[in-house]
Parts: C-alpha cells; structure tokens; sequence
C-alpha cells in the first residue's frame, strides 16, 4: 500500500476562490462597527419615541424646549409627513431645528443603518445578505415568547437561486442563552444582544414599525428616505450596493487591504465566515457546503491536512501493531530462569506459558505460540491448522531471542523469491510476510543478527527450505 501510494500523483492543488475567511482581528473590527451603528440608532429613536410619548401625555407644555420638537414629532408619527405651508416647502421650525432629516431620523432608520443590520445578520447567520435583507416583519414563534425555553423565531424567506421548487425555505432564527454569551464576552455590557440573530431581529422589528406602517409594507428592514418624495420615501429592504458607502463611512477599504491590513468589507466574506466557524449547512446542502465553502477555504485546507495526516497516522500505528508480534527481549528470557513469576507477569503471560515458550516446546519454526487451541482462524478448542509463516501476524505469537536465525534464514528466502517471481505474486502471496520478518528482525541489533546468522544450523536451514516450500502447510 505504501508502495502504491507514493507511486500515485496526486491532483494539482488548484488556486483556492477569491472569498476567504476573515480572521478574528478583521471579523472583530467589523463587529465592532456594526454594533455602534446600531446602537446609536437603538438608543436615537427610542429617545424620539421616548419624547413623543411625553409630549402626547401633556408632560412638555409650550414654551418648553422640546415642544416644537415633540409637535413636529407628532405630525410625522401621524401623517409620515413634516409640517409644510401652502407651496409645498417645509415649514420654518423645521429649519430651525435642523432640518427633516434630523428631525425623521429620531424616529426611522436610515439606508446606512439598514445595511448595518443586514451585514450583523449576515454575520451572525451566515445567511446571504440578499436573502436576509428580504425578511418579512411575519414570523412564528413556535416558543410561544415564553421565558426559560430555548427562543427562536421561524421566518419565511426566498432564495431564488435555489430553483422554483425550493425558492421558498423557513429560516430559524435563535437566540444565544444567557450562560454562552456571557462566555463568549464577559467584559460586553449587552453580551446576549449583539451575538444573539433573534434579538438583533427583534430589535429591528421595534425600530421600523413606524417606517412599515407608512409604507405600506411587511418587510423587516424598512427605512425612511428624505431626499425623494412620496412613496418613494418608505424604502424597504437593504441594498447591497450601500455596503461599499458604508465601508467608506467607517474607515474600510472598498478593494484592497489597506497598508495597515485593514480589510474591506464584504457580505460574501462574512457569509464564508460564519459557515467556516459553523460548520453546519445554511439554506444549502451539506455536500454544497464541504465542496463549495469549505473546500475553497485555506483554513479548512490546512485544518483537513491535519485531521487527515492524524487519522492516517492512527491507522498506520494499528495497522503496524496488528502486524507486528511482540519480542520478548533477552534480558526477560534470563529472568525467567530465576524469577518466572516477575517475568511471567511483564510479559503478560501465564508462567507456565512463559516457561514452555523459553524452553522451546511452543515453538512454531519461526515464533512461540502461546495457546495453538485458541487460533483466530478456527473455533475454540480446534488446533490450529494455519501455515506457519501467518504465525507473523497473530496475537498469539512471541518472538524470542533463539528464533533469529530461523527468521533471519526465512528473510533471506524471501527476498530472494522477491528476485526470481514476477511482481503481482510475490506481492499477494510474500510481500507481508516479508514486511513482518524486516520487522521483526530490525528489532535487534546488526551484531546480534551476524551472531545468529553465524549460528544457523543445517537442520534450521531445511526447516526454512521446507516451509518456504509448503511442504510444511496442513492445507
């Protein structure tokens, strides 16, 4: 086998896809981004909602400094539309208090926050960006909301790509329980939120429902836009061409790594980011995801590589102590005459086994036998009938120091039939026999096998003749 292995070429390693994994200093800088946006958006419109509240429970009177605020508010929350006089232009105040964008902003999210969302998503799912930027507001929640069950939202989303008949999946978004986040950063002020996809998803929902209602809509990701007009303003969804100007906005490249190995941003990457860590199928198959996103990352290359290298070199060490049979050394072979207990209990013999095998009386030609009624090739209690030279690769095989010259003779007739016999038979009918003797042999020293080679008689040389032969075989 190691013959045919190392004769056989490998394939060419191909050039892996252009969409590696991001490491943990990129894929945290990322985050780090991600989750300011939205928390700047979280905390800005439940500010606005927070004031709107007040100013319709009478709590801020005129003359108040949030009242023209808190009324401009009102009318946008009621009629998705700011204050305007009679040719159209908006009214005043609302210059005054920065303009409709600062004002509609403390209750919507804008396009650059809606693509936030959708890349934390991205990232946390490992669902495409496209895919996740289609989510309905409608889900399911099979846990009822209840608390102290594992929490999970099951939403309707389309995948095109997959074909008519599979376009359509139901995609389970859940929550991280509160133990793993805290273990996963113990130092994050908000642990569960920004690594949980249903929280980050719920959030989402209370951010936009303004935005939702006045569109007319049932898209999760739905924002407010100020430079357009009527409809139009109610965006849904998040473009994936926003990726690039949000990059810009927050110091990434768009193209290349930066001199500083800042990496640019891209949805793809995170998407192969996150099945890399997840190792599991998301909205594709299992053999997609070990041919197409594993098998192009580098990371998994190496990862494999080792995995494979670690198996091969177990089953090689099994292989080889399956073939190989234990020797018991000289110096255990003279303790037996004076302490046959000890030496009976190191080797992990009976002593009485120990003692027959010394003396010679189990010898099988080229080993000792331990127990010849105990064969794995014939029911308990039947002798064994196997030829002498499968003695090589039994458990009840020992090897002790008077065989060497058997087996260094046994060798020497081995590799000379290697010479005179075509390949394919000699390697069927000698090649382990050869591979186990090389074993055994090698275990003792070049001057304790010239030693036994000097000591070979001719009777032992007739013996290996004859097994070789097959006159020896029962069958």
């Amino acid at each position: 086998m190691r013959d045919a292995l190392y004769k056989e070429r490998m394939p060419e390693v191909t050039a892996l896809s252009d969409v590696p994994e991001y490491d943990d200093d990129a894929m945290q800088r990322i985050m780090v981004a991600l989750r300011h946006d939205i928390r700047v958006a979280r905390d800005r419109i439940r500010a606005g909602q927070h004031l709107l509240a007040r100013y319709r429970a009478g709590q801020i009177r005129s003359g108040h400094p949030d009242h023209e605020l808190g009324m401009l508010l009102d009318v946008f929350e009621r009629t998705g539309d700011l204050p305007r006089t009679p040719g159209g232009t908006m009214v005043s105040v609302v210059w005054k208090l920065g303009g409709s964008q600062e004002i509609t902003r403390r209750l919507c999210l804008s396009s650059r926050e809606l693509t936030a969302f959708g890349l934390l998503l991205t990232a946390l799912t490992a669902e495409n960006f496209g895919t996740v930027a289609a989510w309905p507001a409608a889900h399911y929640r099979p846990d009822g909301g209840v608390e102290g069950v594992p929490q999970i939202a099951l939403i309707k989303a389309s995948k095109p790509r997959r074909g008519p008949e599979r376009e359509h999946m139901v995609t389970p978004v859940e929550d991280v329980p509160e133990e793993l986040a805290v273990l996963l950063v113990a130092d994050d002020p908000e642990p569960r939120l920004f690594r949980s996809p249903l929280r980050v998803y719920q959030l989402l929902l209370e951010l936009t429902q303004l935005a939702r209602r006045h569109g007319g809509h049932s898209s999760a990701f739905a924002g407010f836009r100020t430079q357009t007009s009527g409809a139009k303003r109610w965006t849904r969804g998040a473009d994936a061409k926003n990726i690039a100007r949000w990059s810009v906005q927050h110091g990434f490249p768009t193209k290349e790594p930066t001199k500083d190995g800042v990496e640019p941003v891209e949805a793809r990457r995170l998407r192969q980011t996150g099945i890399e860590r997840k190792r599991r199928p998301v909205a594709h198959s299992r053999s997609t995801m070990n041919d197409h996103y594993l098998a192009r990352s580098q990371d998994v290359a190496t990862q494999s590589r080792v995995v494979v290298a670690d198996a091969l070199r177990s089953q090689v060490a099994a292989a080889r102590k399956q073939r190989s049979i234990a020797v018991l050394p000289a110096a255990l072979v003279a303790r037996a005459a004076s302490d046959l207990g000890g030496a009976a209990r190191d080797a992990e013999l009976d002593p009485t086994v120990l003692r027959r095998l010394v003396s010679g009386e189990q010898d099988t030609v080229l080993a000792g036998c331990t127990d010849h009624l105990n064969s794995p090739g014939a029911p308990p209690g039947e002798p064994c009938a196997e030829s002498f030279l499968a003695c090589l690769g039994c458990e009840n095989t020992r090897a002790l120091p008077h065989q060497l010259p058997l087996q260094i003779a046994a060798l020497d007739q081995v590799s000379i039939l290697k010479v005179h016999t075509d390949v394919a038979t000699w390697n069927a009918r000698h090649a382990v026999h050869h591979e186990r003797l090389q074993d055994l042999v090698g275990q003792y020293h070049q001057s304790e096998q010239d030693l036994a080679r000097r000591r070979l008689t001719g009777r032992q040389s007739e013996m290996i003749n004859d097994l070789m032969a097959g006159r020896m075989d029962l069958r």
